[in-house]
C-alpha cells in the first residue's frame, strides 16, 4: 500500500524555511526527544511537593498561578501536544490502520505492562502493612481486575497501599493518562479511516469547538481535568465510563491533543515567529493568576512547538543513547511513595527530588534498554 504522506487540502506549495514543517523535514534534527525528558522530570519534580502533603497547595506553579495548574499539570498538557503533532505525523506515514495501530501498541504497552508487574510484585508489598495480607487480598476476582486494569491502560487495580501517607490508596497515581492519550490515538485512526485528515479543516473545526467546551469547563470550573486532587466535577458531572474513563477529563486533554495535531496539519503555514514566540509568553503572563488553562492550548502549544524546532539543540547527551521520559513518568510516582514512606512525610520536597532522580532514572533506563527498545527495534525489522 503506497505510504500516505499528505492531505488533501494541504497540498499547497511546501512553505519555506522557517515553518513548523521543519520539524518533519529534519528527522531527529529536533528537540522532542529532550522537551520529553524534561516534561517527564517535571512531573516527578511537581509531586516532590503534592505527594507528602497530600495535595498542591505548596506546589510551585500552584501558588504562582492561583491554584489554576501545576507543573505536572502543564506537563501532561505538554505531552498530549507532543502526542498530537507526532502521532499525526505516524498515521500518515503508516502503511495502513494495521501499521499504524501496531506501532501504537508497541510503543505504550510493554513497558506499562512491566510497570504494573513492578507495582503488583515490588512495590504492592514493601506498601502495604503486611505482605501476607496483602499476598491474600490476591483473590481471583481482583486478578481478573487487574489484568483488566492492564488491558485497558487504567489504574492498576490492587490491594489497598500506602494508607498511612497523605497521599494514600494508589499505587502509581500517574498512570491515569495513559489510558486517555491511547483513546486519542485510537480517535486520530478514526479520523484517518474516515478521510479527515486528509481535510485538515474538518480537524480545525473539532479542535476549536473542543477548546470552546474546555474554555467553558475552565470559566464555571477553574483547573477541573487535572487529576488527583485538583479533579472537580465540571460539566459532565464526573460522569465516569468503563473504558472511556471520565468524560469531565476529555476537553482538556482532547484540546491539547488536537492543538498539536492541528498544528501538524497546518505545518507549512504556521511560521516559527520570534514575535508570536514573545506574544505568546506575554499573554500567558497576563493570564498568570486567572484564565491561563483556557489560553496554553493555543499559547502554550505554539511555544512548545516553537522551542522543539529550536537550533539550539538541548539535552542530546541524554537522549542519543536511550528515550528515558517514558520510563521516568511510569516509575517515579510509586518510587517516590516509597521514599516517603521510609524517610517520613517531613521530607523535604528537594531533597526528595535528589534521591528519585537517580532510582527512576536507572528504572527508566532498564525499561529502555530490556522492554521498550528491543520491542521498538523488533517493529522497524519487520
Amino acid at each position: 500500500m503506497r505510504r500516505r504522506e499528505t492531505t488533501d487540502d494541504a497540498s499547497v506549495p511546501q512553505g519555506p524555511t522557517g515553518t513548523l514543517e521543519d520539524l518533519t523535514r529534519r528527522g531527529q534534527d529536533n528537540n522532542f526527544d529532550s522537551l520529553r525528558l524534561f516534561w517527564a522530570v517535571l512531573v516527578l519534580f511537581s509531586h516532590c511537593f503534592a505527594l507528602p502533603q497530600g495535595g498542591n497547595a505548596n506546589e510551585p506553579l500552584a501558588v504562582l498561578t492561583n491554584a489554576q495548574t501545576t507543573f505536572g499539570s502543564l506537563a501532561v498538557d505538554a505531552f498530549f501536544v507532543i502526542s498530537g503533532f507526532l502521532i499525526a505525523q505516524s498515521w500518515l506515514r503508516s502503511q495502513g490502520q494495521a501499521d499504524y495501530l501496531r506501532k501504537r501498541v508497541r510503543r505504550i504497552y510493554p513497558g506499562f505492562l512491566v510497570a504494573a508487574l513492578f507495582c503488583v510484585g515490588i512495590v504492592g508489598p514493601l506498601a502495604s502493612d503486611s505482605v501476607t495480607v496483602y499476598l491474600r487480598a490476591f483473590h481471583p476476582m481482583l486478578l481478573v481486575r487487574f489484568v483488566w486494569s492492564v488491558l485497558t491502560l487504567s489504574q492498576l487495580a490492587l490491594p489497598p497501599v500506602f494508607m498511612h501517607l497523605p497521599s494514600h490508596g494508589e499505587v502509581n497515581g500517574s498512570l491515569w493518562t495513559i489510558r486517555y492519550e491511547f483513546w486519542c490515538y485510537l480517535l486520530l485512526a478514526a479520523l484517518g479511516g474516515l478521510g479527515l485528515l486528509r481535510r485538515r479543516g474538518a480537524v480545525a473545526g473539532l479542535f476549536f469547538a473542543v477548546l470552546l467546551l474546555h474554555t467553558a469547563q475552565e470559566w464555571f470550573y477553574p483547573g477541573i481535568g487535572q487529576g488527583n486532587d485538583a479533579y472537580k466535577v465540571g460539566l459532565m458531572h464526573g460522569l465516569e465510563l468503563p473504558l472511556l474513563g471520565n468524560l469531565d477529563r476529555w476537553p482538556r486533554l482532547l484540546a491539547f491533543f488536537l492543538a498539536g495535531t492541528v498544528c501538524y496539519l497546518y505545518r507549512e503555514r504556521l511560521p516559527r515567529s520570534p514575535r508570536l514566540a514573545v506574544a505568546s509568553v506575554l499573554l500567558l503572563a497576563l493570564c498568570v493568576r486567572w484564565g491561563l488553562n483556557a489560553m496554553l492550548p493555543l499559547c502554550g502549544t505554539y511555544l512548545l512547538l516553537y522551542a522543539a524546532g529550536s537550533p539550539i539543540h538541548f539535552g542530546k547527551a541524554l537522549t542519543q543513547r536511550a528515550d528515558l521520559s517514558y520510563g521516568i513518568y511510569l516509575y517515579a510516582y510509586p518510587v517516590q511513595q516509597l521514599l516517603i514512606q521510609f524517610l517520613g512525610v517531613q521530607i523535604n520536597p528537594f531533597v526528595l527530588f535528589v534521591l528519585a532522580v537517580p532510582t527512576v532514572a536507572a528504572l527508566a533506563w532498564l525499561s529502555w534498554k530490556l522492554v521498550e527498545q528491543p520491542v521498538l527495534h523488533r517493529k522497524k525489522q519487520t
